[in-house]
């Protein structure tokens, strides 16, 4: 069952995981939502935390690579 089937679901109706599940995407709808925010507010700083992101997952393959 999809997002979309839950939200359309009876409150009462719904299970525990169900409402977990509804629960989680809310966190991460409004994670998303905000960060997108933060970016359009901040983008030096924005570019500096991908750029340092990007090295990290550069040395990280890097290292599993000679392991």
């Amino acid at each position: 069952m999809n997002i979309q089937d839950l939200a359309k679901k009876p409150f009462d109706e719904l299970t525990d995981e169900e409402m977990e599940l509804l629960a989680q995407y809310e966190r991460r709808a409004y994670q998303r939502e905000y960060m997108r925010k933060w970016r359009a507010k901040n983008p030096e700083q924005d570019a500096l935390n991908r750029k340092r992101s990007r090295a990290r997952q550069a040395q990280k393959r890097l290292q599993e690579g000679r392991a």
